[in-house]
């Protein structure tokens, strides 16, 4: 298995090589940025292996350098350890596991006694109990934690192929195991509106949103409530829609003694990002300060945060402050910001990663830094395309919007790439 100590040993050694051709030619980083169209930082975090950079990059530095192909091999083969990783954890998420014609992809983690326990109690749906719920719960982790290395797209199916099986079980099971499965169901339903979302069917979403929300107050689950409350205020920051962005991150915190501080911590992010959108600008800053606090305090108590809250950092905080800053003339520091957080992320993120250099190509292109911004889009159009984030994609054609009409040459060029790009994929622009 290829795990992404061996990607971030790839990068660094490629960077390294950079390094030491860049010297013997004679050039600081500064001195080479301009020559192939970067900023000294993008060479400084391609040096130490803190981002691969794209093939255009390396192309120009090795014709710069006079490397006779060197490092382009070298990315090449680096971009051939990415491919081969992703395909491991995509054949991992289809990997389907089957048990007399039942078939629950996401279920690695089950031993023949689960699966057994599990037929019976599809037969027998009064049959259910905790260890069935724990080895749904298995399965739901295992597509969460895949959703993150590989995209929404492979996983709407099998998510919805749980959800299927929790409602089914929970239509007949006795209670308190019943109440217990709204609460998966629950869970179910918000990670499957998360990834419509993702993909780009926000109709669909909300409606998985609402009948998440359904469940969850069912249940009286109140993180869940507040959390599915922040999804849909994300769902309105994607159509455009700042002061109903702000309304519902209000209503997600309006009883912040019955949340934790995670999910305190989703819901202010998103109000920062209404405020940004409806021009009141001094309350972002003060919006994700206290969401840095929430996310400390929630980190000091792990374990009581609910499990749909794993992905929250402080490190992904930076990205969230760049998205806002991008929206309120300060679009030069979203750059910067976003630079670290591309850094931050693990190799294996590539979603995350597709979605953050969306964000810094839109970023650029506010700066007004032309060549910058769509040399950032291509990369990030590849990873969009090849992990289906429909939000990356929403954030590259609102780059594009932003110069219809302008024939720059890189405008130009990532026309071109992307036609190419995506019609290889049979996808439209």
């Amino acid at each position: 298995m290829i795990d992404p100590q061996d990607l971030a040993a790839a990068r660094q050694e490629l960077g390294a090589r950079l390094a030491v051709l860049r010297e013997a030619a004679g050039y600081t980083q500064k001195t080479l940025a301009p020559k192939v169209f970067c900023s000294r930082s993008t060479v400084a975090n391609i040096e130490t292996g803190h981002h691969p950079g794209t093939r255009d990059f390396w192309t120009l530095c090795d014709q710069e350098l006079h490397a006779d192909g060197v490092l382009v091999a070298g990315y090449d083969e680096y971009q051939a350890l990415v491919a081969a990783q992703r395909q491991e954890a995509v054949a991992k998420a289809k990997r389907p596991l089957t048990r007399r014609g039942l078939t629950v992809p996401g279920s690695d983690g089950l031993t023949d006694d689960d699966w057994d326990r599990l037929l019976t109690v599809v037969r027998d749906p009064r049959r259910a109990d905790a260890q069935v719920i724990g080895n749904l719960t298995t399965m739901l982790n295992s597509l969460r934690h895949t959703e993150d290395l590989i995209g929404a797209g492979p996983l709407v199916a099998p998510v919805r192929a749980q959800l299927d099986l929790t409602e089914n079980i929970g239509k007949h099971a006795k209670e308190p195991v019943r109440k217990q499965l709204l609460n998966l169901a629950a869970e179910q339903a918000e990670l499957l509106g998360w990834m419509l979302s993702d993909v780009g069917e926000p109709g669909k979403a909300n409606a998985a949103y609402d009948q998440a929300m359904e469940w969850a107050q069912r249940a009286g689950n109140h993180n869940m409530i507040a959390s599915i409350l922040s999804l849909k205020s994300h769902l309105a920051w994607a159509s455009g829609n700042g002061l109903a962005v702000i309304d519902l991150a209000c209503a997600a915190t309006r009883e912040p003694q019955k949340i934790t501080p995670g999910v305190m911590a989703l819901a202010l992010q998103q109000e920062a990002r209404g405020h940004a959108m409806v021009g009141t600008a001094d309350l972002v800053d003060a919006r994700l300060d206290e969401a840095i606090e929430a996310t400390a305090a929630a980190r000091q108590h792990a374990e009581d945060e609910p499990p749909w809250i794993y992905f929250a950092s402080l490190e992904r905080l930076v990205g969230q402050r760049a998205i806002a800053y991008t929206e309120i003339n300060r679009a030069e520091e979203a750059v910067d910001l976003l630079t670290q957080a591309i850094a931050a992320l693990p190799a294996g993120l590539r979603r995350d990663r597709g979605r953050y250099l969306a964000q810094q190509a839109l970023a650029h292109g506010v700066v007004g830094n032309v060549p910058e911004a769509f040399g950032t889009a291509r990369a990030a159009a590849a990873i969009a395309v090849e992990t289906g984030s429909g939000h990356a994609l929403r954030t590259l054609r609102q780059l594009r919007r932003r110069y219809d009409g302008s024939k720059h040459p890189a405008i130009a060029e990532f026309d071109a790439y992307v036609r190419e790009y995506l019609g290889g994929q049979g996808r439209s622009a």
